[in-house]
């Protein structure tokens, strides 16, 4: 549910970005996460299949784990409407940041598809950032080169244009895609937010990440491990 700050847009965003994450997989054959899901299975396949032993270590994530080791495409569905929305009331800052955190690491543990998916997004944005810092440099080239010269040569003017063009269209392109998810979700598009949105993501994915390794030593079922030791 959004209240207009910059943490809930925020929210929101992660929540579509997530969301376009698992629908690539789906489509490459992976089922990954499992958030307002509902799974039916029969009470003796689950203990043949160790139930949730692959992530009982882990406090939290054991849903995810289930549906990335067991669940096929075959027999679940993915839906894209407004009509299956759902609001959930805005969690606190806090609340969030955990989140994201648990999110991270699982992530981690899972394998093949599901990690090819993730860092195709990461590699892709960071490529966009890549883009925009060279256009940066070439333009403070041209520049230096204007001042030292004093004037313009027009036989750079078609070099010129063509590096202005890709400029705008893969500064804009990102945002543009992901107004288009919100519009089919029905969610407000959130205007130049999306922008920004983009040229800091990496830096927020950085943010989780550190968060992840200091908060390490609390993914681990404490009373398990005492069990297993002695």
């Amino acid at each position: 549910e959004s209240n207009g700050s910059q943490r809930a847009r925020r929210a929101i965003l992660e929540r579509i970005y997530a969301f376009m994450n698992r629908l690539e997989a789906y489509e490459e054959g992976i089922v990954l996460g499992s958030e307002m899901s509902n799974y039916a299975v029969r009470r003796s396949w689950f203990l043949e299949q160790r139930g949730f032993a692959d992530s009982l270590l882990l406090p939290f994530g054991e849903e995810a784990l289930l549906a990335f080791h067991h669940v096929t495409p075959e027999c679940c569905t993915m839906l894209c409407s407004e009509d299956t929305r759902l609001t959930e009331q805005l969690p606190s800052a806090g609340v969030l940041k955990m989140r994201r955190v648990m999110d991270a690491e699982v992530k981690r543990r899972l394998r093949g598809v599901s990690w090819r998916t993730s860092y195709q997004w990461k590699c892709a944005t960071m490529l966009f950032h890549l883009f925009a810092l060279s256009f940066v440099t070439y333009a403070l080239l041209r520049t230096l080169q204007l001042i030292q010269t004093a004037t313009y040569d027009l036989n750079w003017i078609y070099l010129d244009l063509i590096a202005l063009l890709l400029f705008g269209i893969f500064l804009f392109l990102p945002a543009y895609c992901l107004r288009r998810s919100l519009q089919a979700l029905g969610e407000a598009t959130y205007g130049p937010y999306l922008f920004f949105y983009e040229c800091f993501r990496p830096w927020y994915s950085l943010e989780v990440s550190m968060q992840r390794f200091l908060h390490r030593k609390e993914f681990v079922r404490k009373y398990l491990c005492q069990a297993v030791e002695r």
